[in-house]
């Protein structure tokens, strides 16, 4: 993508330019909590681009787009048959950005979500945000069923089961700041327990900061019946004894699932350095996209369905959404054809 700006002189701000990407791309003043982050973010990095890419990776940019014929898809998933069921771990409301599947939610589509979020307050706060029965929000701690110590963090989605790596943080822009601001013993449940009563589980979203891993293998049996995996991988040693991206890669082919994609991937400056650089570039962490590879003899038509709907919906990928229905002998069901530009 080109990008081209018309800001120019010495006196424009990066307000300034914030701004124009959301009259641009969204088509509306940004909001404050919006226009807060992306400011920071501009003025320690200066990368313009990173702020592109998130703001087109929305679910509110997409859905401003016409590159992709949403109704097919939509009429698909409605004949699962049942509710598209959502597990998310680590649920808190995100300030300036939509939850990656909140596509699904304002499709139409029949949906339930389960949300696991341990911080009283965030968990109180989308509760009462979002306002519907549908939505189901626990208070748990995910993991491998054992008990570890809870270190709430200065930024609280940085909170964590694990300890910081302090030693390596400190030579990056924003982790270098973050700090332990209270710590306290909790019990884990695995997520084979918790959702013993879910025959489907449709989209399984993981952001619990490096803990990925380890509740990952405290689900084989859930894995089994889980058609879609978005999974926060690292790629560094922010925490200790965390998992990296090719601990959960291993992981999760093993477990039949095929990687698909990187939904966002984030880099950070170095700042212990004499000429800091304006952008980033080691990469910390990014979303990993995973489908598991469903079986004809075994997994029913609303698992195909489901894998579609989240591949044309959520990821904006309607050749993917085709693959998948040929692979279920589905593709009838496509009575017109996507729009893709």
């Amino acid at each position: 993508m080109q990008i081209t700006c018309a800001l120019e002189g010495p006196n424009v701000t990066s307000e300034d330019y914030v701004t124009l990407l959301y009259q641009k791309f969204l088509g509306r003043q940004p909001d404050s909590a919006g226009l807060k982050h992306h400011v920071a973010f501009l003025d320690a990095t200066g990368d313009l681009k990173l702020i592109v890419d998130k703001i087109i990776a929305s679910s509110e940019f997409r859905d401003k787009q016409e590159s992709i014929d949403l109704a097919p898809w939509i009429k698909i998933a409605s004949g699962m048959g049942r509710p598209f069921v959502i597990v998310d771990v680590g649920a808190q409301r995100l300030d300036f950005e939509d939850h990656i599947y909140a596509p699904i939610m304002k499709s139409g589509l029949d949906w339930k979500c389960i949300g696991f979020e341990p911080i009283a307050s965030r968990r109180l706060e989308r509760i009462e945000a979002e306002a519907d029965k549908r939505l189901i929000m626990l208070d748990a701690f995910i993991g491998d069923g054992k008990r570890h110590t809870f270190h709430s963090v200065t930024d609280s989605g940085s909170s964590s089961l694990l300890q910081l790596n302090n030693t390596f943080n400190a030579d990056y822009e924003h982790i270098s700041t973050l700090s332990v601001i209270n710590e306290e013993e909790v019990d884990t449940k695995r997520l084979d327990d918790v959702l013993l009563e879910e025959p489907f589980i449709d989209f399984l979203k993981l952001d619990i900061q490096g803990f990925e891993k380890y509740a990952l293998e405290g689900a084989s049996k859930t894995l089994s019946r889980t058609n879609i995996i978005h999974v926060e991988t690292l790629f560094a040693q922010m925490y200790e004894r965390q998992g990296f991206f090719s601990d959960i890669d291993t992981l999760l082919r093993d477990a039949g699932f095929e990687f698909i994609d990187f939904q966002q991937m984030s880099r950070y400056r170095y700042i212990n350095v004499p000429f800091p650089s304006k952008r980033g570039e080691r990469l910390i962490w990014g979303d990993a996209f995973y489908a598991r590879t469903l079986d004809l003899a075994r997994d029913p038509p609303s698992s195909y369905f489901a894998q579609a709907a989240a591949a044309s919906l959520i990821y904006n990928k309607p050749g993917l959404a085709q693959h998948i229905l040929e692979r279920g002998r589905l593709s009838q069901f496509l009575t017109r054809q996507p729009v893709d530009s």
